[in-house]
């Protein structure tokens, strides 16, 4: 058992059950008694883990119970007697994963709401009674069902489940309100008043009706938890009285027991056992015995299917009464015959699988219903790849298994056909013909044997037919990566095409065969290096150092170790790019046209925290000047023109510039923390070469480099030499072999 204490504080504790899904809060009277906004909160961060499970896969739906919260609220507020630390307990939000083999269907409405059916082989060990409820429930909202549901017929298809019993297509009718039903209450009264005059003629004594508790008992029920469910079935006290049992023991078959019968339906007497039933030891058979014709001699007697199956069941026998068994039962009653030893249920025999075959599950569509939700298509359509504890494959029969089914209705597993599956690498059986994955990876079937690979090889472009990729290890794509899509992995990631517009991360490093260009829409990021043909256009971010073969065009490139470029016509030109060793390419900069701005010798992620709170204190200075604008178009009106509307502006205006001034102050702040923490290494670099272009913004180890026209193969030094930053390509060489030992170094960059 896994709990967790979520908030723990001067509100209500919540507490989170990892293996139900489930939220608890403790309420304290004191909470009732203060300031109520606790709710909100509580709601809030309730929902915000319940959703979190949700977006993680663990669970399907789930029910945040905030009208209860607010009802035992009211109920703690208003128990004078209790002290202020009373405690009350209770569930405030629940989630369901999803049921796999748990169907359900919605039926025609003459048959009832829905059909519940538990497939052979579902995992119903796993699963614990509300994660069944909730299914159902959201179930019969995604079908487009109104009306209220009969709670306690979910609790007794449940029940039944959890009893092992065999459900298969269990009807769920709706909730019936007999609180509105004034024609019921007329009905119920008579029959209880009916009841109480046989009770009179059989055993005498006085009686008396409570006829208005009755009445109240019931509506109350159906106001209450018993509406949905809890509590069900009831049984509510209608009389008391004093009689004498006069020889009732002795009564003779011939004699109707005293019933309560609702109008329309015939009385069934079931605590009555008429019929002596014999089961069969394999429970396969059942059978009348020591039958009493005696039974035939009462006239008013009504014999039906209702009676009999009701007899059946007090002998324990729920299943077996066929049609063509019934139809020879019913005409021997019509003759009057001595029905003893007549067969009346007989069991089904389990039929076993033919043609078995193995089911490649992870292929499926999405089993969960996507209707009413924001759905990312790119995510449902990915069924190439299977994340660990996912059911990967399961034996299947071109002509199914069927279960058996004794009298008493037990369940009977047919033998299952041998079907050998090898199991490899990344697979485990847990039940029989169940196969799941132990980590995330690419499920392959191949001479029987059933694997998951650490190393996963995608065929083709990554887009919408494809659908998302996110995989825990090195990713070989055999195409591109387009415009939207995302691809996720914790390995090495290779793309023989192009990154086009897409989301692109890696743990590791990537290397693109051909370019890149994310423009607005995507990034690429990546821990290790980020090698390409080309860059532009691009927003990229690397842990490592970035290699480009022909040009960085237009592109924010920051790298924590270096960026280079490395074919003779080579280029870095345009957008930002930052580094915090060295910068090499045979150009740098275009000679006329946008400005390319240079950052090196800076830590990045540093970088980037100011930059960000720069760009923060720019916006709240322009904000500022909105302010002053309009105050000084509103206090050059007249007196006479400044209208109530005006002046309340007026007086808001001055809140906010106020509100600006004091954020503005603290982000400067900020600011000013995060210069501070800026390191600098004082080995950096920047070599170029071939031409260097005048119209660069150079900056290096936090000092602005200037040139006032172009240069050819010159390098820029963080440390002066000769009282410059400029010098030679070649006086820094063998600086530059140190800090790019793996590059290709400074001596290919010449000979190139």
């Amino acid at each position: 058992m896994s709990i967790g204490v979520i908030v723990q504080s001067n509100l209500p504790t919540l507490t989170y059950h990892a293996q139900q899904y489930r939220i608890r809060v403790e309420l304290t009277r004191q909470h009732a008694v203060g300031d109520h906004a606790f709710v909100v909160e509580v709601i809030r961060r309730a929902r915000a883990k319940m959703e979190s499970l949700l977006k993680e896969g663990k669970i399907v739906n789930f029910d945040v119970f905030e009208s209860k919260l607010n009802g035992i609220i009211d109920g703690l507020k208003t128990a004078n007697s209790l002290p202020l630390d009373h405690k009350v307990s209770f569930t405030l939000a629940a989630g369901a994963p999803f049921l796999q083999g748990l169907k359900i269907d919605k039926l025609d409405r003459s048959q009832g709401l829905l059909g519940i059916t538990l497939l052979p082989g579902s995992p119903l060990k796993a699963w614990n009674r509300e994660w069944i409820k909730a299914t159902i429930i959201k179930k019969s909202k995604d079908l487009g069902i109104v009306e209220a549901l009969s709670m306690a017929d979910i609790q007794a298809c449940i029940t039944r489940m959890l009893l092992g019993e065999f459900v298969a297509n269990y009807v769920i009718p709706p909730q019936t309100n007999i609180a509105r039903n004034l024609k019921l209450y007329e009905q119920l009264n008579q029959d209880v008043l009916g009841s109480i005059d046989a009770l009179k003629k059989e055993m005498g004594g006085h009686y008396k009706f409570h006829k208005q508790d009755l009445i109240e008992c019931i509506q109350g029920a159906f106001r209450g938890p018993e509406s949905i469910g809890y509590g069900m079935p009831m049984v509510v006290l209608a009389v008391t009285g004093t009689g004498q049992i006069q020889k009732v023991l002795e009564k003779k078959l011939t004699q109707d027991p005293p019933s309560i019968a609702i109008k329309g339906v015939n009385p069934v007497p079931a605590i009555n056992k008429y019929l002596n039933i014999k089961i069969s030891p394999d429970r396969m058979k059942a059978n009348l015995v020591d039958f009493n014709e005696i039974i035939y001699s009462n006239s008013t007697f009504k014999f039906d299917r209702a009676w009999f199956e009701a007899q059946l069941r007090i002998s324990g026998v729920v299943f077996g009464l066929q049609d063509d068994i019934w139809s020879k039962i019913e005409e021997a009653w019509s003759l009057r015959k001595n029905l003893d030893g007549m067969l009346v249920a007989e069991g089904q025999l389990a039929s076993p699988g033919i043609e078995p075959f193995l089911h490649l599950n992870y292929k499926d569509a999405p089993t969960q219903d996507l209707s009413g939700k924001v759905v990312n298509l790119r995510e449902v359509q990915q069924r190439t790849l299977v994340n660990s504890g996912q059911l990967v494959a399961e034996v299947r029969f071109k002509t199914p298994v069927s279960i058996g089914r004794t009298v008493t209705g037990q369940p009977i597993n047919p033998p299952r056909p041998h079907f050998e599956v090898k199991l490899g690498e990344g697979i485990m059986q847990k039940d029989q013909g169940l196969f799941y994955a132990t980590c995330d990876g690419l499920p392959v079937y191949a001479e029987q044997e059933l694997s998951v690979s650490k190393v996963y090889v995608h065929q083709g472009d990554v887009d919408l037919k494809s659908g998302n990729i996110r995989f825990d290890g090195p990713v070989e794509i055999k195409g591109s990566i387009d415009t939207g899509a995302t691809v996720d992995v914790k390995g090495p990631l290779i793309v023989h095409g192009m990154i086009r517009g897409a989301v692109v991360k890696s743990r590791e490093s990537i290397e693109v065969k051909e370019g890149i260009v994310t423009s607005d829409t995507g990034f690429v990021q990546a821990k290790g290096n980020i090698t390409a043909d080309f860059i532009e256009n691009s927003r990229i971010q690397s842990g490592g150092s970035i290699f480009a073969v022909k040009a960085i065009l237009n592109s924010h490139v920051f790298a924590v170790k270096s960026i280079s470029v490395a074919s003779n016509d080579g280029i870095i030109g345009g957008g930002l790019v930052s580094c915090r060793d060295a910068l090499v390419a045979n150009n740098i900069g275009f000679p006329s046209g946008a400005q390319t701005i240079l950052i090196l010798g800076t830590e990045v992620r540093s970088l980037q925290r100011v930059t960000l709170r720069m760009g923060r204190i720019e916006k709240l200075k322009e904000a500022a000047e909105r302010y002053k604008s309009e105050l000084r178009e509103i206090s050059g009106k007249r007196d006479a023109q400044m209208t109530a509307k005006l002046k309340t502006r007026k007086e808001k205006i001055q809140q906010m510039m106020q509100k600006v001034k004091l954020v503005e102050e603290k982000a400067q702040m900020y600011l000013n923390v995060s210069q501070g923490q800026v390191s600098y290494n004082q080995n950096a670099l920047l070599v170029c070469y071939k031409k260097l272009a005048a119209n660069c913004s150079i900056e290096i180890a936090g000092q602005s480099v200037s040139i006032n026209a172009d240069m050819l193969s010159v390098a820029v030094s963080a440390k002066k030499r000769k009282d410059s930053h400029l010098c030679t390509a070649e006086e820094v060489a063998q600086e530059l072999e140190r800090l790019l030992p793996h590059s290709g170094s400074s001596t290919d960059k010449k000979a190139s």
